[in-house]
């Protein structure tokens, strides 16, 4: 309910960290590290056919000196390299009978991380099939898709991870602040694309829309190159009368470069506490849907191994860095809580205070 309600003070609260730390310890960290080490595991073994199968064909490439263009390159396929893709993928789709079994509630939880490990299953099995079919460059962008895929779903599974997990909650917060002011930035990249490439046509970098598009948005981290530009248009002569392209230019550095720019730093990094405590309500969000989603599907001995009566912690001098740390975790609220049930007190005693006050005037 705390989860599914978003009710922040009670997420927030030492005890419930130190429930979501009881559960965690007892066992579901092993089946988590499992995770995590399965997942390394079909990154590699994807990762090694699919890169030995583009060194081939980049050598083939560099060794092919009268032809110079890569999409008329083809070199044959290995059999056995696209036999260890499809093992390996179909090894990565059988997790999800876990979420069968887990039940609705936990395969509706964990829909947004399905559909992404089904979107590398489906790149995979695109790249590998059929077995014996020829390395051409269009294997190769499927091949590079599909590791960047697996490096991406890595990153998401470390998000619960102690430590680094919440700077990966963090990094993931800023990148859906951006997502959403995405959508008057795309209307401002359009406008500038379409009219930069009916004036630069003939340039290369605005020769088609694609181009224009992908030109604009490097032109925000200031790679303008407009000694290029108005050169092309100076010498063209079409820097005469209402020079509409230089408006151009300005306005683009305006709007783009300064304006938009700045307002993405603002909004990312403009409060730093707030986006840190929002990761760290999302992280113990996704500790408790982990909870809920093994509770719900393992079996009942497990179940019972998971639980304890109690939980003692204690640290004094020879404790170590990870348990100190775990304290430091479990108490870092406890000094807050202190503050405001002081403060609590004392507007209660001035409240008291101004009653009898009343009471003596009347």
């Amino acid at each position: 309910s705390m989860s599914q309600y978003k009710r922040i003070e009670l997420m927030k609260h030492p005890l419930t960290r130190a429930f979501i730390h009881h559960k965690w310890t007892s066992l579901l960290n092993y089946f988590y590290y499992l995770k995590v080490l399965t997942d390394i595991i079909y990154l590699f073994g994807l990762s090694i056919p699919i890169g030995l199968n583009a060194m081939e064909f980049v050598n083939a490439t560099s060794a092919n000196k009268s032809i110079d263009r890569y999409d008329l390159i083809r070199i044959p396929g290995t059999f056995w390299r696209n036999v260890a893709v499809f093992v390996t993928v179909t090894a990565m789709l059988s997790s999800f009978l876990y979420y069968f079994f887990a039940g609705k509630r936990i395969f509706l939880d964990l829909m947004k991380q399905n559909l992404f490990e089904a979107l590398i299953a489906a790149t995979g099995y695109a790249y590998c099939l059929p077995f014996h079919k020829p390395i051409d460059y269009s294997v190769i962008r499927i091949g590079a898709g599909l590791v960047f895929l697996l490096i991406v779903n890595v990153i998401l599974i470390l998000r619960n991870l102690y430590g680094i997990g919440l700077y990966i909650s963090m990094f993931l917060n800023i990148m859906k602040t951006i997502f959403k002011t995405s959508a008057v930035f795309l209307l401002f990249v359009l406008a500038f694309a379409i009219a930069f490439s009916m004036i630069l046509s003939d340039s290369p970098f605005f020769s088609n829309f694609e181009y224009s598009i992908v030109t604009v948005i490097t032109m925000m981290a200031g790679e303008i190159g407009y000694f290029e530009s108005f050169e092309r248009l100076k010498n063209s002569g079409r820097l005469t009368g209402f020079k509409i392209e230089l408006v151009l230019f300005v306005a683009l550095i305006i709007v783009i470069n300064i304006a938009f720019a700045n307002l993405l730093v603002g909004l990312a990094v403009g409060d730093i506490h707030k986006v840190r405590e929002t990761a760290n309500l999302a992280q113990l969000d996704g500790h408790l849907q982990v909870i809920i989603g093994y509770y719900e599907s393992v079996p009942l001995f497990l179940r019972k191994k998971m639980y304890k009566s109690s939980l003692t912690f204690r640290i004094d001098k020879h404790s170590n860095i990870l348990k100190r740390r775990q304290w430091d975790l479990l108490t870092d609220d406890l000094q807050s809580i202190t503050e405001d049930t002081e403060v609590a007190t004392q507007e209660s005693e001035l409240t008291e205070l101004k009653n009898r006050v009343v009471c003596q005037e009347m």
